[in-house]
């Protein structure tokens, strides 16, 4: 069976961008047994990952985490929305039901919320 992959794209709707530079993680979680990180990255200027956040892990059915670190992204492009940043950390949870296809999350980020859904 061929194995999927785990991708992301970061959008910024405060400012009107990519968010180019946001730290980015993903988990999996495992029942009974402690979470443990399969990546934590950087997004370029274009709001993506370098590669795609599963790279060299083998996807499988269950729970996966990414994990976004909104404050200090805000923080960093210049500090005009960081004291406003109600959500330092957006935890985006979301269960994968076939390891084999490929599971774009794209997060839309403001200081005060943020979306998620599945893309193609």
């Amino acid at each position: 069976m061929m194995s999927g992959c785990i991708t992301t794209h970061i959008l910024d709707l405060a400012q009107g961008l990519p968010a180019g530079g946001i730290e980015v993680e993903l988990w999996r979680l495992v029942p009974q047994r402690e979470p443990y990180r399969v990546c934590k990255c950087r997004t370029g200027p274009d709001g993506r990952p370098p590669q795609p956040l599963s790279e060299g892990h083998a996807i499988e059915t269950g729970e996966y985490e990414i994990v976004l670190h909104t404050k200090a992204y805000y923080a960093a492009t210049g500090g005009l929305f960081s004291a406003e940043t109600i959500f330092p950390v957006a935890r985006v949870r979301f269960h994968i039901n076939d390891p084999s296809q490929h599971y774009h999350i794209p997060v839309l980020i403001t200081p005060s919320s943020f979306t998620a859904y599945r893309g193609s």
